[in-house]
């Protein structure tokens, strides 16, 4: 259990029995934490559900928190000091400490890191699993809960969540990383699945509780699968889906898709590598992505550059390419176009920024 002041956070560890080795290994390199275990009742039925219940149960006698990992997470220099000023921030919240990049929460994570959050509102259909913290009144009703349906465990923590009037958000930087194995439950069609925003030691100030993206009714996204630009809604009332809004289609007034094209144009120049990797028809949607992080960020034109370049958002925009194109491309031409492909975001986004001063 981490213990810090008026915090008693308990850990528990979901895994599968084919990972026994490496979980157990895991445990004992992070004995501050005393990870308690919890292997899968049903390893044989290809979902996470009754693990993730076996997990949200295990809260120990005295915690005030209680946090649940899955058994492919990294953890950064430091996290349970990190942990305990996130969770000290905002105690009554589900705080995840993971999104993966290509996600809608990662474009909320872009905003906060923009702006200088230590917090991003959740904007997917489901709640982050990788790594999640609740109050220890929520985990343990989490875990005595009895789903009639099999559902993924993001999903079915969300809708409990939603339920239970408990706010998810997710920790900016992400205190977690995902170690990239083979999926157990299906999801290896999805391509790699790293962290939106993960720094290996990262230093922050005591975070402030305030979470950016709250305010939005709208969160762009660009689509790993489809590759087009979108808006999702993404207010408190909203039922997230799966398929949005071309992102083209609700520009605001005050600029045309002739305008934006020829700016994309003089932005693009230059970028010959980007080129001739990508159609420009893809290579646009990315860009026409950067620009809607910039209409809804917040942030004054001028300071996007200078923004850019601090760990925090640097991380952010970095793994914006990546989380997109990781279908697409292998990993080395990820890595070796991934800062032409920052240059041009950081472009897109003060577009974006211009255009919203405008209004």
């Amino acid at each position: 259990m981490i213990r810090a002041g008026e915090l008693a956070i308990s850990v528990a560890a979901m895994a599968h029995p084919s990972r026994a080795d490496a979980v157990r290994a895991m445990a004992d390199a992070h004995a501050d934490l005393g990870i308690t275990v919890v292997f899968d009742p049903e390893p044989d039925r290809g979902h996470s559900l009754a693990t993730a219940l076996a997990a949200w149960s295990a809260v120990e006698p005295g915690a005030t928190h209680h946090l649940v990992v899955q058994d492919d997470v990294i953890f950064c220099d430091g996290f349970a000091r990190l942990l305990a000023a996130v969770v000290r921030a905002r105690p009554d919240s589900a705080i995840g400490l993971f999104a993966e990049w290509g996600s809608r929460t990662a474009s909320m994570i872009r905003v906060a890191a923009l702006r200088g959050a230590a917090f991003a509102a959740v904007a997917d259909p489901y709640v982050p699993t990788q790594a999640l913290v609740l109050p220890a009144e929520h985990a343990r009703a989490l875990g005595r809960r009895a789903f009639r349906e099999i559902e993924p465990d993001d999903i079915a923590v969300r809708r409990h969540l939603r339920e239970a009037r408990v706010t998810p958000v997710v920790a900016v930087p992400n205190l977690v990383e995902h170690d990239d194995r083979p999926s157990l439950t299906g999801n290896g069609f999805q391509g790699l699945r790293h962290s939106a925003c993960h720094l290996p030691a990262p230093r922050f100030p005591v975070p402030a509780a305030e979470a950016a993206g709250t305010g939005l009714a709208h969160v762009p996204h660009l689509s790993w699968m489809r590759l087009v630009a979108e808006w999702f809604p993404c207010g408190p009332d909203d039922e997230p889906g799966w398929t949005g809004q071309p992102l083209a289609a609700r520009l605001p007034a005050q600029v045309t898709m002739d305008e934006l094209r020829g700016t994309f144009t003089a932005c693009v120049r230059g970028a010959d590598a980007l080129r001739a990797a990508l159609t420009e028809i893809v290579l646009f949607e990315f860009w026409l992505y950067g620009v809607g992080v910039g209409l809804v960020a917040g942030v004054p034109p001028d300071a996007v550059a200078a923004r850019a370049k601090g760990p925090v958002c640097r991380a952010a925009l970095l793994s914006a390419f990546p989380g997109a194109f990781r279908r697409c491309l292998p990993l080395p031409a990820l890595r070796e176009l991934g800062e032409d492909a920052f240059r041009l975001l950081c472009l897109a986004v003060r577009t974006g920024a211009e255009v919203a001063l405008r209004r």
